[in-house]
């Protein structure tokens, strides 16, 4: 049996059009629907708790989160204590930070 790249093409666009129709057709079915709305109800509740952990220990989201929330306590602190501990903690997290990015 001889193939031309003819029916080579043919026969690979005519199996990707069949892949297409069936995952259309998947994508269109009542169980798949389902899945998806408990896929969206499980990834919005761990997006929720991953929320409520971060506020609850006082991490911050982002970057500038944590650059604001230092310098507001820069601003604030005023006790010879407390500074110290404030520069005790942004030595810990550079150190912390230069751990994390290796050498």
């Amino acid at each position: 049996v001889k193939l031309s790249a003819e029916n080579v093409m043919s026969w690979l666009k005519n199996a990707v059009s069949k892949v297409g129709e069936k995952a259309e057709a998947i994508k269109q079915s009542e169980r798949f629907q389902k899945l998806q709305e408990k896929t969206s109800v499980v990834v919005a509740s761990a997006a929720e708790s991953v929320k409520r952990a971060r506020e609850k220990i006082g991490r911050p989201a982002n970057a500038i989160e944590f650059e604001a929330q230092l310098e507001n306590r820069a601003k604030t602190t005023r006790t010879v204590p407390a500074i110290q501990e404030m520069h005790k903690t942004w030595a810990q997290s550079i150190v912390a930070s230069n751990n994390k990015e290796g050498p």
